[in-house]
């Protein structure tokens, strides 16, 4: 019934990707997710209007490729640092401040007799943490800009190189990627964390757990289907998404000639390969 289901609905993932290429921010995560006990992983790309799911048996980067063929050129791509996503212009990305914070707090459990690293993980902890606070704590753009732009070489002055190799790795880190991680500096829009994304490959972590994956290929293809429908229907209606979803299969029902992508979607336009965006729902 899924996998039937799933065939009905398989048209609308053209609109969906092309909701995430045109949004100006989009937040892409992968886990594990196995088919038929073979490794593979699903991928996640939030926009602000769709959630496109891949299951593939690779995580190669080229599934970001496939994803984001048609990224709008202005867009912002927010990750962790996974080096599959590099085979996108790394100007265009924003990296995660939540896993560097992550990151420094393992530096400092690691190195307990270290007086360097807990003083350095005293100093730049609290930076990380107004950063990804800072647009929810600052509405007003000037001033959300002028606080930014000082957390940004506050950090970067605390990555001088430092005595303790554990401290200098750290800091590499901020030294080598500093093109993709101050996107929100200069942009409000831009989130310093990936929190979304994290937020959306829960539920198939948690589905993981129960099912272990999928048990073969067409499982495979329905899961993708199937979710990237689902939440981009939620995304856009809200609690009215299953609404949207029976309205449309009855039209389907009645008339097996009705254009399902036009039903679930009615905002996309198929000739510019675009989908404008919906009413944010209550």
């Amino acid at each position: 019934m899924m996998a039937g289901l799933a065939e009905l609905l398989e048209p609308g993932l053209e609109a969906i990707k092309a909701a995430v290429c045109a949004s100006h921010v989009v937040h892409a995560d992968e886990t594990v997710w196995r088919c038929d006990g073979r490794g593979g992983y699903a991928w996640v790309f939030l926009g602000k209007d769709g959630v496109l799911l891949l299951c593939r048996t690779t995580r190669s980067g080229q599934v970001a490729v496939e994803a984001l063929g048609r990224f709008n050129k202005d867009g912002v791509l927010v990750t962790d640092r996974y080096s599959g996503y590099r085979v996108l212009d790394e100007s265009a990305r924003q990296l995660c401040f939540e896993h560097l914070k992550r990151d420094l707090l393992k530096l400092e459990r690691k190195n307990p007799d270290s007086e360097e690293c807990r003083l350095f993980v005293a100093a730049v902890l609290p930076l990380l943490r107004e950063a990804m606070a800072l647009r929810r704590t600052e509405k007003e753009r000037d001033r959300y800009l002028t606080r930014a732009r000082e957390i940004r070489d506050e950090i970067m002055a605390r990555m001088k190189k430092g005595r303790c190799k554990a401290v200098r790795k750290y800091q590499e880190i901020f030294l080598n990627n500093e093109q993709s991680l101050f996107r929100w500096v200069e942009d409000p829009e831009v989130p310093a964390e990936n929190n979304a994304a994290e937020r959306a490959v829960r539920p198939l972590a948690v589905a993981r757990k129960v099912s272990h994956g999928s048990q073969g290929e067409r499982g495979l293809k329905t899961r993708e289907v199937l979710g990237s429908v689902l939440l981009t229907l939620r995304l856009r209606h809200g609690r009215d998404a299953w609404k949207v979803l029976v309205a449309a299969l009855d039209k389907l029902a009645a008339d097996p000639k009705t254009d399902i992508v036009k039903e679930l979607f009615p905002e996309y336009d198929p000739d510019k390969d675009a989908m404008a965006g919906a009413a944010r729902p209550a």
